[in-house]
């Protein structure tokens, strides 16, 4: 892969995080005991207008680049993405020596069998590749083999995968700097909302919920396919 690639999807990444309203839930990372006392806005200055103006102007649409990626499970076995069509993402980076990551899996594990139906857990191994110098991607087999025991230790089902070029970038660009990370997708292939650290289960359900429901307030557009011919 070369940088010219890496920069590319780096961009279009950027677009992506910067496109879509996301701000909406930011409150929901909140522990639920913190309050913020209301206070009165201050009058929006014309320039402030503009820029509120703009940003809601309507993001253009763009093929899902999830959809199109080649990207390995934890089994080193080409994952189909095909899987991740039409339902929101919850990809969750760890990696196996991280306690935290550990510890909130079986509870991911329940929920990605409870919302099957209405969103995608997925597991993105943090630590199992990185970029070589020249562009390429390099795994790392000692994390591969350790998060595979831990899978087997733990029963946990939800597919985890060895991150590709598309998923180092988001790690770069984002930027991912702790783990536990977890990113809310829309099924066009926006970036709703992040969070660091881990959650209990009943906690991720609620942020789940409240994701949900702006996703469904708020559709991002999707892309038309191309008529034959054009």
């Amino acid at each position: 892969m070369t940088r010219n690639r890496i920069l590319a999807l780096m961009l279009s990444l950027l677009m992506m995080t910067q496109l879509f309203p996301a701000l909406s839930l930011a409150e929901a990372a909140a522990p639920a005991s913190e309050t913020t006392a209301e206070q009165p806005a201050p009058e929006a200055t014309e320039e402030e207008t503009t820029e509120e103006t703009a940003q809601a102007s309507p993001a253009p649409a763009y093929d899902n680049p999830f959809l199109k990626m080649d990207i390995m499970d934890m089994n080193e076995q080409p994952f189909d993405v095909s899987q991740l069509a039409g339902k929101p993402l919850m990809l969750n980076f760890w990696a196996s020596w991280c306690t935290p990551c550990v510890m909130e899996m079986p509870d991911l594990n329940e929920l990605s069998e409870e919302y099957k139906d209405k969103m995608l857990i997925v597991g993105i191994m943090s630590s199992a590749a990185n970029f070589t110098q020249d562009g390429g991607v390099a795994l790392d087999q000692k994390e591969i083999e350790a998060a595979r025991a831990l899978y087997e230790s733990k029963g946990i089902t939800y597919p985890s995968l060895i991150p590709n070029d598309l998923m180092l970038a988001i790690m770069y660009q984002v930027p991912i700097q702790s783990i536990p990370t977890t990113l809310f997708i829309d099924e066009n292939g926006y970036l709703i909302h992040s969070v660091i650290g881990a959650r209990d289960k009943a906690n991720w359900a609620s942020l789940m919920d409240q994701v949900l429901a702006v996703i469904s307030e708020n559709p991002s557009p999707a892309k038309t396919p191309e008529k034959p011919g054009e």
